[in-house]
C-alpha cells in the first residue's frame, strides 16, 4: 500500500472511502498534522517532514525525493491560493483525509494516510483539475470546424470524447490522438498548455477530423485499482484505441477507409501493437515515440534531470541508484508477477513490466504494412534522438516510412532554445505550426495512395 509520493508520476488513488458519523471531529483532530506536514514540505523543511512519517515511509522518502516532489508541485501547481474542503474516510486500520486545495494553476486533491499513532504512512495526489488558461494559436480558425461531444468505450470504462469535424462536404479523414504516460485528459494538459487541442484544432482548421478523449487512468482511476496486479499497456492505452476506431465508423462525416492514429510518447510506443490489432488503420504517426524499452527511457530521464544542476548530482545519487536497482529488477529473469510494485520503477506492477520487457517497438513495426510518419524534436529530453535513429535503423528495409526531425522542438513539439528543462512545460506555448502542416500533408499523401 506504500504508493507514496511517486504517485506524481503514474498512479491515482489507492484507498476506498467509508464516511463515519463524526467526520468533522476526526478531521479537526488530524487537521493540525496535515497543516504542519504540508507547510514543512512547501517550505523545504525536509527534516521536519521526515519526522512526521512512519518508519517505512521515512526510508522511502529521501531528501532528494522530497526536493523532486516539492519542485514538481511548484512547477505544476504554482502558489497555493486556499484550502477548499476536507473529506474523512478509513481504510483498514488507517485514517485517510483528502484535502482539496486551490493552487495558482490547478485544483488538487491531496490524500494523507495516518496510522494509529498519527504518523503519516502515505501522501499522494488523488485528483487534479488544471485551470484552463488556454489561448488558441494563430493557426486555428474555430469557424472552420464544429465539435461533437460524446462518450465511447467499454460499458464499464466509458470515456468522454470530442470529435473535431471540418465544415463542408465529408466524409473526412480522421486522426485519433493517443496520450503519453500518466492520467492525461483529452487535451494532454500540462500547465497552461494543451498540445492535443493544438493538434485537433489546427488539423480541423485544415480539413482533417480529429478525435481526442480522456485517458482511462484519468476517468476510471478507482475502478482500475481492483486490477492493478494485472494492469498492462493494453488496459492503459491499446484497448480504448480499438474502441475508438470502431466508434468512428458510425459517424457519417468520417471516412471509414481513412482512419489514422497518432501516438505521442508512450502512445507512440504502443503504435505497432495498435496497428497489428487493427489492420484497417490507414496510417500511423509516431510523435516522440520511444523505440527503446521503457525502463531504459526512465533511467535516461532521471540522469538527464539530475545533471541539469551539477550542485545536486550528489544529492540525487540516492534516487538514481534506487531507480537503477528497480530497472535491473525489470530486466532480471527473476522478475515474476508476484514481485511487489514498490520494488519496481514508478511503483508500477510487475505484470506491466513483464509485458513490455519483451516489446521492442521499432523491431515489432518491421512486420506492419501500414505507412508510418515518425517525427522527433531535437530538444526532447524524455525521448531522445537515439530513439529516432533506432526507428530509422530497424525500419530501413520498409519503403512506406517517412521521418522528420525538428531541431528546435521539445517533447511537446514547442519551439525553444538551449537544453530543455521540465520548467518550460509551464510556459505558455503551442505545437509549432509547421508540425501541424507536415502532419496534414502526410495524411493527404497517404489518402491519395490506393
Amino acid at each position: 500500500m506504500k504508493k507514496f509520493l511517486l504517485i506524481f508520476i503514474f498512479a491515482l488513488s489507492f484507498f476506498s472511502s467509508g464516511l463515519s458519523a463524526d467526520d468533522t471531529q476526526k478531521i479537526e483532530v488530524l487537521k493540525p498534522y496535515i497543516t504542519k506536514f504540508f507547510n514543512h514540505l512547501r517550505n523545504s523543511e525536509y527534516d521536519k517532514v521526515s519526522g512526521m512519517l512512519d518508519s517505512t515511509a521515512r526510508k522511502q522518502m529521501t531528501k532528494a525525493l522530497m526536493e523532486t516532489v516539492k519542485g514538481m508541485m511548484d512547477l505544476q501547481f504554482g502558489d497555493l491560493v486556499k484550502e477548499l474542503n476536507f473529506k474523512y474516510s478509513t481504510f483498514m486500520s488507517s485514517e485517510v483525509v483528502e484535502v482539496k486545495y486551490e493552487f495558482q494553476r490547478s485544483i488538487v486533491g491531496l490524500r494523507y494516510v495516518f496510522n494509529k499513532d498519527k504518523m503519516i504512512t502515505a501522501f499522494y495526489i488523488s485528483s487534479r483539475e488544471d485551470k484552463d488558461f488556454y489561448k488558441k494559436p494563430i493557426y486555428v480558425d474555430t469557424t472552420k470546424f464544429t465539435e461533437v461531444k460524446f462518450k465511447f468505450g467499454y460499458p464499464e470504462y466509458l470515456l468522454p470524447a470530442v470529435l473535431s469535424v471540418p465544415k463542408g462536404t465529408g466524409p473526412f479523414p480522421v486522426l485519433i490522438l493517443v496520450h503519453g504516460s500518466g492520467p492525461n485528459d483529452m487535451d494532454e494538459s500540462i500547465g497552461p498548455n494543451k498540445p492535443f487541442r493544438d493538434l485537433a484544432w489546427g488539423l480541423a482548421t485544415k480539413g482533417i477530423a480529429v478525435l481526442r478523449y480522456d485517458k482511462r487512468t484519468k476517468t476510471h482511476g478507482m475502478k482500475i485499482l481492483s486490477q492493478l496486479d494485472s494492469f498492462t499497456i493494453y488496459d492503459e492505452v491499446i484497448n480504448d484505441v480499438m474502441k475508438a476506431v470502431d466508434t468512428l465508423k458510425s459517424f457519417k462525416s468520417i471516412s471509414k477507409k481513412e482512419i489514422f492514429v497518432l501516438g505521442h510518447s508512450l502512445g507512440g510506443m504502443a503504435l505497432p501493437r495498435i496497428a497489428a490489432r487493427k489492420l484497417e488503420i490507414k496510417g500511423l504517426i509516431s510523435m516522440a515515440g520511444p523505440a527503446r524499452y521503457l525502463e531504459d527511457l526512465l533511467i535516461d530521464q532521471i540522469l538527464y534531470i539530475a545533471n541539469l544542476d551539477p550542485e545536486k548530482v550528489v544529492e540525487n545519487r540516492a534516487l538514481i541508484d534506487s531507480t537503477q536497482a528497480q530497472v535491473e529488477r525489470v530486466k532480471s529473469q527473476e522478475l515474476t508477477k508476484e514481485m511487489p510494485s514498490k520494488y519496481l520503477p514508478m511503483n508500477i506492477n510487475a505484470a506491466y513490466w513483464l509485458d513490455l520487457r519483451a516489446y521492442a517497438p521499432s523491431k515489432y513495426a518491421r512486420d506492419l504494412t501500414q505507412p508510418m510518419f515518425i517525427i522527433q524534436g531535437g530538444r526532447d529530453y524524455q525521448v531522445r534522438i537515439i530513439d529516432f535513429d533506432m526507428w530509422k535503423m530497424d525500419l530501413k528495409d520498409r519503403k512506406n516510412i517517412d521521418y522528420k526531425y525538428y531541431q528546435n522542438l521539445n517533447h511537446l513539439f514547442f519551439e525553444g532554445e538551449g537544453m530543455s528543462k521540465p520548467a518550460e512545460y509551464q510556459i505558455e506555448g503551442h505545437v509549432a505550426e509547421y508540425v501541424i502542416t507536415d502532419i496534414y500533408e502526410w495524411i493527404l499523401k497517404i489518402c491519395k495512395q490506393k
